[in-house]
């Protein structure tokens, strides 16, 4: 491993640190400079101190207290969100400022012997102003001990942080009773464990500095740094920081260190590595990236290792990608362009490929637990053919892809990318690529209901509107086969017969014909219900001959209730014997949520497609494969939740987690689809991205919600892809080379099986590239060996 990456890896970790620091994947207990025990529940006046619920049992245990949470039942006047909670009047909060804190932290444990569904436990503040925020989808799962932390720091944008009225540890409407054990809540400060973060960095720095020609004045920076981190830990172990003013100061000296720390990191990694690769002056180096890693802008965070060379793979019909991160040497880089040839085999076969610039969106504070807040990798910037200015302390980001053709011979193809600054020499990475002597299918093995709509479209570009719709239309279907049409139409689509034709022949798979719903509660009206469904009935009967024509009636569903609570779903059974009635050969999918999944309901068999949330296929399996075994789909979709450490889409989320989604953790839980409510939610923006790398995007596409619901956006020329679609669809391949291996050697041989390395369950997976890249170059071996 080369010097470069030995400096850079560790950066991300401890710039993160300088920030909101948490971690919900951590499994071991975690030091703190300074801790505030709040509540250690072997004792006794700990858990006296606590209010219950009704539907919630608290009894003490050998290290702590175990707290029941009782399923809730529609109709019998239960609580629908037991809890324990703790107001600021019982004495225990003190004033309730935990200003002078970062983070809170509560430790569990999962006592139970089965899995429990823990996507509806939360942990929730409130103010003395009765704003209110919650930490959602805390999983424990059975045996585990969890230090969950809230990010007190990142809160500060919805609740005031001084003044703390309540603590609630609730479950809303629990579908089964679990127990969770509490050991202990407690404060922490890491101001601390932050500032040795700093001293350490810069003392390797320091070291290698001293190491290369040329780096005299880098180390003098580095020993000054060092100088002052050192006088700074010391003070913070002598006289450790009291009230949040005095935290707060502290903790912004760390961060200013941790940014000086990061430009001198980049620099003796520049130094470091310009010697290596001989480059004297201004210049560049090219590191290949792969692409289900974030690549942010400062230079100190990349990680990688130079290469004057990349070795890639796929098969026929398969898209393949890598980032190429520019690095700059001895200044900032101007004009910077590149030259992208194609791939060519002995015989002349070529694999076409093309660029995009990797772009940047800043976020703000969300509700869930990020990293840091501020520039995030996403859009894919497709119409730049140069990058203006790459700084000295940051990096340019090429995206790189090839598209295999179906027809592709197998053998190796090899091909350059060049890139080059104004004034500097270029500098060449060498691409060969091995093809695979098999093709994916033309149409995805998982069927798909990602929900496009083009009203965004239309705002959009208002003087091209039909236009952009069926340019936007035809990327998203024919590149990414992702089906068209938004789940939640309250018409049937007007696309023509030959309009219809064509999305069939670009690959759809599915399309929803409308959208079933109603009003919850007192606000439900069964006449208006019904006056409503027999007006789109109606309608549907007019699309449905067009669909006929087209040969695609079989390719329709009934969106119907969206997310309804399992204890007001008899109105979707009774929906669902209507349209059985009316259009039998149509299924109906729904996203409400019955816990036997229509096992036990006379009418259960009028649902043809189920779509729980992902994590419900942990607590629900059992019930899920028999009601699979009878014919009933059940698919599984993503929204605003699940929250870490659960996959997601935010933007914030790793990229390995949007390509696991749709690929391992798909073949391995097995769901008969994926649903998405939506991939073009562009609330917040009325103009769209026509500069870069960075963007004036606001990426806020849901509340507070970095990029939920949007995977695509919109660019000068019509559909910009991001990051995570891309991943969406690597994930969709991986997918398919499962099902290649499973028709090969079964189902259930033990090779065509997902290994727990990989994915042990929904919490618990990979999140390293390497290992995903090794499991699918493990199944290509596979696929030839059999075929």
């Amino acid at each position: 491993m080369n010097r470069f990456f030995y400096l850079c890896f560790p950066t991300l970790v401890w710039l993160a640190g300088c920030m909101v620091t948490y971690s919900l994947e951590a499994l071991t207990p975690r030091a703190y400079d300074e801790t505030r025990v709040l509540f250690d529940f072997t004792v006794a006046e700990d858990r006296e101190a606590w209010t219950l619920r009704s539907q919630t049992r608290m009894e003490p245990v050998k290290d702590g207290v175990a707290v029941t949470y009782e399923r809730f039942e529609a109709g019998l006047g239960l609580e629908r969100w037991p809890a324990i909670f703790i107001t600021r009047n019982s004495g225990r909060l003190g004033e309730g400022d935990f200003s002078g804190y970062d983070t809170l932290v509560v430790e569990l444990y999962n006592p139970m012997e089965r899995p429990n569904d823990p996507s509806r436990f939360s942990i929730h503040l409130r103010d003395g102003e009765d704003s209110r925020v919650s930490l959602r989808s805390v999983v424990v799962y059975p045996g585990e001990v969890r230090r969950v932390e809230v990010p007190l720091r990142q809160y500060r944008r919805y609740i005031d942080i001084s003044d703390i009225n309540q603590l609630h540890l609730y479950a809303n409407e629990p579908e089964e009773d679990f127990t969770l054990e509490l050991r202990r809540i407690e404060l922490g400060i890491t101001v601390l464990e932050e500032a040795e973060g700093v001293l350490e960095r810069a003392r390797e720095d320091l070291e290698r500095a001293g190491r290369v020609r040329g780096g005299n004045l880098r180390a003098v920076q580095a020993r000054a740094l060092v100088s002052e981190a050192e006088a700074f830990v010391e003070g913070l172990r002598e006289t450790p920081p009291a009230g949040s003013h005095e935290v707060e100061a502290a903790r912004r000296h760390a961060e200013e260190l941790g940014v000086r720390a990061l430009r001198v990191s980049g620099r003796v990694s520049e130094l470091v590595a310009g010697e290596d690769l001989g480059i004297d002056g201004v210049g560049l180096g090219l590191v290949p990236v792969s692409p289900m890693k974030h690549v942010h802008l400062r230079k100190g965070e990349l990680e990688g290792e130079f290469a004057s060379s990349v070795r890639l793979h796929g098969a026929g019909r398969e898209y393949v990608s890598v980032q190429v991160a520019v690095f700059p040497f001895g200044g900032d880089l101007e004009q910077v362009r590149w030259e992208l040839s194609d791939l060519v085999d002995g015989a002349g076969n070529r694999v076409e490929g093309t660029v995009r610039v990797l772009g940047y969106v800043k976020t703000q504070a969300p509700l869930y637990p990020v990293r840091h807040v501020g520039w995030w990798p996403d859009p894919l910037l497709d119409f730049l053919d140069s990058i203006e200015e790459v700084p000295r302390d940051e990096v340019g980001t090429l995206w790189v892809t090839f598209e295999i053709p179906a027809e592709a011979p197998a053998g190796t193809y090899e091909g350059n990318l060049e890139v080059s600054g104004r004034g500097i020499a270029p500098r060449s990475l060498g691409i060969r690529m091995e093809v695979h002597p098999f093709t994916l299918p033309e149409r995805p093995s998982l069927p798909n209901a990602p929900a496009f709509s083009d009203g965004w479209i239309r705002q959009l570009y208002p003087d091209r509107a039909e236009e952009m719709v069926r340019i936007f239309e035809d990327w998203f279907v024919g590149e990414y086969k992702l089906n068209p049409g938004t789940i939640y139409s309250r018409n049937p689509p007007d696309w023509s017969v030959e309009r219809l034709r064509e999305f069939r022949e670009m690959g759809m798979t599915a399309y929803p014909l409308f959208y079933v719903h109603a009003p919850r509660g007192e606000d439900f009206d069964a006449r208006d219900l019904d006056r409503r469904l027999e007006a789109k009935i109606e309608r549907a009967r007019d699309h449905l001959v067009r669909a006929e024509e087209a040969g695609v009636r079989e390719l329709t569903y009934i969106y119907t209730f969206d997310e309804r609570p399992h204890h007001e779903v008899e109105v979707v059974y009774g929906t669902a014997a209507r349209l059985e009635e009316e259009f039998p050969d149509i299924p109906r999918m729904t996203t409400a949520f019955d816990r036997n999944f229509g096992t036990r309901h006379p009418q259960g068999e009028m649902i043809d497609m189920w779509v729980p949330l992902t994590p419900r296929f942990d607590i629900f399996e059992p019930v899920i494969r028999r009601v699979q075994q009878k014919g009933t789909q059940v698919w599984w979709y993503i929204c605003l939740e699940p929250y870490p450490p659960y996959a997601n889409w935010f933007i914030e989320s790793d990229p390995v987690e949007a390509r696991l989604l749709t690929g391992a953790m798909a073949a391995s839980y097995r769901p008969d689809g994926l649903l998405y409510y939506s991939t073009n939610r562009w609330p917040d923006n009325d103009a769209v991205i026509a500069e870069g790398p960075r963007t004036s995007w606001n990426p806020a596409s849901y509340g507070t919600y970095n990029g939920d619901g949007c995977i695509m956006l919109p660019g000068p020329n019509g559909p910009l892809a991001t990051q995570r679609l891309e991943n969406v669809r690597l994930g969709m391949q991986d997918y398919e080379y499962y099902q290649l291996l499973a028709e090969l050697v079964g189902a259930d041989h033990p090779e065509a099986r997902v290994p727990d390395t990989l994915v042990k369950n929904l919490v618990t997976y990979t999140r390293e590239p390497a290992e995903v890249e090794g499991e699918r170059r493990r199944l290509a071996e596979k696929i030839i060996e059999n075929l």
